[in-house]
């Protein structure tokens, strides 16, 4: 008889993540590709044009700004949160369907009703 040790399950540290520590993990590294590529291009820029350190700088300027944007958005469910006092809150945009105009998917009008004559009786 040999006497071994209890076995230790098998550890999947990324298997105990939930799915908004996912998406956490998405936006930042979204934000840091953003923010490399804009510093690595305007460092490649600068080496052509001699202008260093300017360009870099630029692009990570803009990397930060661009890319904290993009991880707001992506954080609020893909739209710009409203902030009191400094945004408009969301309005209707022009061309959205109004009631009683809708569409069948091959773009016909939908057949009329009692309530809503087709458009050969107006």
């Amino acid at each position: 008889m040999t006497d071994k040790p209890p076995r230790k399950p098998e550890r999947k540290p990324l298997m105990g993540l939930k799915p908004q520590d996912w998406r956490a993990l998405g936006i930042g590294l979204e934000l840091a590709a953003v923010i490399g590529g804009a510093a690595w291009l305007g460092n490649w820029a600068d080496g052509k044009l001699g202008t260093s350190p300017w360009i870099a700088l630029a692009g990570v300027v803009f990397g930060i700004t661009g890319g904290g944007w993009h991880a707001l958005k992506m954080a609020n469910g893909g739209k710009l949160p409203e902030i009191p006092g400094v945004t408009a809150p969301a309005q209707k945009r022009p061309g959205t369907k109004k009631p009683g105009h809708e569409t069948t998917p091959c773009g016909e009008a939908p057949p009329a009703t009692e309530d809503r004559p087709d458009d050969a009786e107006r």
